[in-house]
């Protein structure tokens, strides 16, 4: 800006930047013999694309996501924009659901990662060896069946909600 103001040594002034810019070093700047001293930049708010996919998950849509329908080109997500996430049934999220857009980059997303299951269903003549009352998601339970009986279907119980 243009000011008809003379400053004397040892003055500061606050600096301010517009709407659509950030501030890089210091809001505030001394006159120190006849110059300014750290005088800071203005720099444009860079927006950011999609948010990141996770597995198992989704973005949490908004009314803010809501306004982006309607057209076919997806919108840019303004600096500073936060999103967060939600799991699929039998999934939790690891950690913080959210991310913000930061001079035009995601931050790291959180991940969806499976609950644990409890026993597998018994079946008649038959059982799981080593059973366990709590599995992990991914893990097999594998049905083995008494003496004189065979097995009829798969043997493995993939434990996946």
């Amino acid at each position: 800006m243009t000011t008809t103001v003379n400053y004397q040594d040892g003055d500061k002034i606050s600096i301010l930047c517009q709407e659509n810019a950030l501030i890089r070093g210091g809001e505030e700047i001394v006159c120190k013999n006849g110059t300014w001293q750290s005088v800071p930049r203005c720099v444009e708010k860079y927006p950011c694309s999609q948010p990141p996919h996770i597995e198992h998950g989704t973005v949490n849509v908004s009314r803010s996501s809501e306004e982006r329908k309607g057209t076919s080109e997806p919108k840019p997500y303004a600096h500073g924009t936060k999103l967060s996430y939600i799991c699929e049934d039998g999934f939790r999220l690891s950690e913080e659901d959210g991310i913000t857009c930061n001079m035009g980059k995601w931050s790291s997303p959180p991940q969806c990662v499976g609950l644990p299951c409890g026993p597998p269903p018994s079946i008649s003549n038959g059982s799981v060896p080593n059973h366990i009352s709590s599995y992990e998601f991914g893990e097999v339970a594998e049905y083995r069946c008494f003496t004189g009986f065979e097995m009829e279907g798969p043997a493995s119980l993939y434990l996946i909600i």
